[in-house]
């Protein structure tokens, strides 16, 4: 046996995860568990998720639409009908200690005797033989309706504990994998946000719109490189560069807020070769489905173009801190079909090393899918970093309820706003009322002149584990 090795992967969001799935499953089957199992629900929850979610030998999430349709033909139909026979049979068995429906009907009987049970007024029914057929009838019910858990069977509690705690199992996987398939396109990646937080500490550009490059200087500094644009903002300084032979052909290239939400797609697929090899693998379909609401040649062809484009950008930053970053965002892309419907992309170093030491701030999606206006989205991945950081502050002097003061420079510093005062005051303060309405990251806010004195939401002990500390998850695997 191999040494193991530790990996920094993108977390599963198991609280998430377990929270929603616990709300469809119901009370029925937490009260099923609690009696039968009395182990801590939660924990059993996130381990099966662990163990049949995730592949162990790459650190990729299975196929959830396989993995569902596997346990409901293989597991959850197959034990409905063999439960469902079995009862059958019971009926014309001799047992001194019947199970199920005969136990019950084992118990009318010494009750009619007992004189404490009276068919018709208890039961409806005039014999014994009427009150089975009912209940064959109600549990043959059951075995076609799907909605129907193994768990609602009636008469589970006759099980045995492990049949129980696999049932339970079985359910779980049952409905997890529904929830991720209906909600989240069987992409549990998509629960969780995440950007780079130089994206979001930056005024790159792009970021907050369409931003078109028409003026090219060859860049001597820069191999194979001309600069597209140089930003300025006092001691900031952002120079873009494009590959030469991504120009030859084009009078002019824009960059846009899909550009960078296909980078971040991108990442989000990182597994074991990411971490080793700086390798991420991806279905150029499944970025296409993520981006657009059709999945035709021409779609495929603009995902081809703006990974082109991606490969061919860099960036020369100089920070207010006087710290000084130049990179690209990926060294290479290798299509691994004729088609080019595969790709392998390899991760510039630079970047690599910024997800390895997790500089990222997540939100969960769901909280943000509503937004109407283009800056909300950038704006909240700002306050998140910063609600995480100050709720994080062991400071007294900090009153929250007053809030937190942010002067419309810290948000110019960061996105790039329309140069009248007014007009980047309305923008902010419109996104902000967005985010309170939606009720993600900041409670309320009130702008005094150009200052914007924010009251954050507390953060609850589940989004702490899968938005911060999953930051310091590690992963076990075995060196083979």
């Amino acid at each position: 046996m191999g040494a193991t090795k530790e990996l920094v992967l993108l977390a599963l969001p198991k609280n998430y995860l377990v929270d929603a799935t616990l709300e469809r499953l119901g009370t029925s089957f937490l009260d099923l568990y609690n009696s039968k199992i009395g182990d801590d629900v939660r924990e059993f929850l996130a381990v099966i998720f662990f163990e049949e979610l995730i592949e162990p030998e790459t650190g990729r999430q299975r196929n959830l639409k396989e993995l569902r349709s596997l346990y409901y033909r293989d597991k959850f139909k197959r034990t409905k009908k063999n439960w469902h026979s079995a009862l059958i049979k019971s009926i014309n068995k001799t047992s001194k200690n019947p199970k199920e429906l005969m136990a019950e009907v084992k118990f009318i009987r010494e009750g009619i005797e007992k004189g404490f049970i009276d068919l018709a007024n208890n039961y409806h029914v005039t014999d014994i033989k009427d009150l089975i057929a009912d209940r064959l009838s109600e549990v043959d019910k059951w075995v076609n309706d799907d909605t129907k858990l193994l768990s609602d069977y009636k008469y589970i509690k006759d099980k045995t504990k492990n049949q129980i705690k696999n049932t339970l199992k079985i359910d779980s996987i049952i409905t997890v994998t529904s929830l991720v398939i209906e909600e989240f396109g069987g992409d549990f990646n998509r629960i969780v946000k995440e950007v780079n937080d130089l994206f979001s500490e930056l005024p790159l550009p792009g970021k907050t719109g369409r931003t078109k490059f028409m003026d090219f200087h060859e860049d001597l500094a820069v191999e194979n490189s001309v600069t597209a644009e140089i930003y300025e903002d006092g001691n900031l300084s952002i120079r873009t560069l494009l590959g030469k032979t991504l120009i030859e052909e084009k009078n002019s290239i824009a960059l846009t807020p899909m550009d960078y939400e296909i980078f971040n797609f991108i990442l989000s697929r990182r597994d074991y070769e990411f971490v080793e090899k700086q390798k991420i693998y991806v279905d150029i379909g499944d970025i296409v489905k993520n981006m657009y609401s059709s999945r035709g040649v021409k779609e495929y062809k603009r995902i081809r173009e703006r990974l082109e484009k991606l490969k061919h950008l860099s960036f020369d930053i100089k920070a207010d801190d006087g710290k000084k970053y130049i990179f690209d965002l990926f060294d290479h892309i290798t299509y691994l079909d004729e088609a080019e419907t595969k790709a392998e992309i390899k991760i510039n170093e630079f970047m690599h090393q910024r997800y390895i030491d997790n500089q990222v701030t997540k939100i969960y999606s769901d909280k943000i899918q509503n937004f109407q206006l283009e800056l909300s989205e950038n704006i909240v991945f700002i306050l998140q970093k910063e609600r995480f950081a100050k709720n994080s502050l062991l400071d007294d002097s900090i009153d929250r309820k007053k809030g937190i003061a942010y002067p419309l420079a810290f948000f110019t510093r960061r996105l790039r706003l329309p140069t009248r005062k007014k007009d980047a005051l309305t923008k902010v303060e419109n996104s902000l009322h967005e985010l309170v309405d939606n009720q993600v990251t900041i409670k309320s806010f009130r702008r005094v002149n150009d200052v914007f004195h924010i009251e954050f939401l507390p953060i609850t002990e589940h989004e702490a584990e899968d938005l911060i500390d999953a930051k310091h998850q590690k992963v076990l695997f075995l060196e083979t």
